[in-house]
C-alpha cells in the first residue's frame, strides 16, 4: 500500500502541476478504498501505459493485494487513482 501511495504523491509532485491533491481513506465492512485525487493538467491515460514503470507497478502492486486500482484522467481535469481492496 505504501509503496503504491509513494509513487501516486510523487506523480502528482512531479507531473501534476496540481495545486491540491486529497488523500482520503474509508473503511466500510472489510472493503478499503484509498484514493488520491488532484487538480492538476491530467493525463493522457492510454499514452502513459506504453511508457514508464510507474503505473505498471502500482497496478502490479495492486494485483498483489488482491485488489483493484482505478485510474481516472484527463486533460486538465485532474487526475483520480482508487485503491481498492478487501482486508483480511
Amino acid at each position: 500500500i505504501y509503496l503504491i501511495l509513494r509513487e501516486a504523491i510523487f506523480n502528482v509532485a512531479k507531473y501534476s502541476e496540481a495545486s491540491h491533491c486529497f488523500v482520503t481513506a474509508d473503511v466500510s465492512n472489510k472493503n478499503m478504498q484509498i484514493q488520491i485525487k488532484d487538480d492538476g493538467i491530467g493525463f493522457d491515460t492510454i499514452a502513459a501505459s506504453l511508457g514508464g514503470n510507474g503505473l505498471l507497478n502500482m497496478k502490479q502492486r495492486a494485483d498483489e493485494l488482491n485488489g483493484k486500482l482505478e485510474i481516472q484522467s484527463g486533460n486538465q481535469n485532474g487526475t483520480s487513482i482508487a485503491l481498492k481492496f478487501i482486508l483480511n
